[in-house]
Formats: structure tokens, sequence, C-alpha cells
């Protein structure tokens, strides 16, 4: 199987036998394959509980505009406060839709 250029060229200087073939092949230490590990997994850790605050406080946001909208005083939002909060929240998650994107 061929290497590919660029783990050849970051660990050429790091040779070990392949029992099998008997030839020097190119060798990633331990500790190099823990720390990628340990920086890979705490990224998807970071998305995931991104997300989560978001839904979170999307969940929140609507809670809280639902409560001030049920006392205003003007009818037309009284009436349609359900509409109104909804509406708002669909725009919010959007936008976090968006930005997580990038």
């Amino acid at each position: 199987e061929t290497l590919r250029p660029q783990f050849e060229a970051k660990y050429y200087r790091m040779e070990v036998i392949n029992p099998i073939t008997g030839k020097p092949e190119p060798h990633q230490p331990s500790s190099d394959k823990v720390t990628r590990l340990l920086v890979s997994v705490s990224g998807i850790f970071f998305m995931i509980s991104l997300v989560i605050t978001a839904v979170f406080a999307v969940v929140v946001y609507r809670l809280v505009v639902m409560e001030q909208f049920a006392s205003f005083k003007w009818n037309f939002i009284k009436q349609h406060w359900q509409f109104a909060t909804s509406a708002a929240a669909v725009c919010i998650n959007f936008v976090i839709i968006m930005l997580l994107n990038l």
C-alpha cells in the first residue's frame, strides 16, 4: 500500500521495520495518535454541546416571549401570540442553523 505524501513527509525520520516485509516504513508515535484523537473528540463534544445549548436557548426564548405576549394589552397580539412566537423562533432557528453550517 502506498503512503500518502503528507504522512511520509512528516514521519520520514521515524521508521520501524515491518515484521512481514522486513522493510523500513514511516511510523507515527502513539503519543501523536492520542493527541490527535483527543483534539478530535473534544471538538466533536464541543459542537454537540453547542447544538444542544442552541436548542435549549430557543425553547427558553419561546417560553419568555409567550409570557410577554400574553401580558400585552393589545388584542391583536393576544389573539395571535402563538403565531408570533413560532415565527420568531423559526427565524432564530434559521439563523442558528446558518451560523453552525459555517
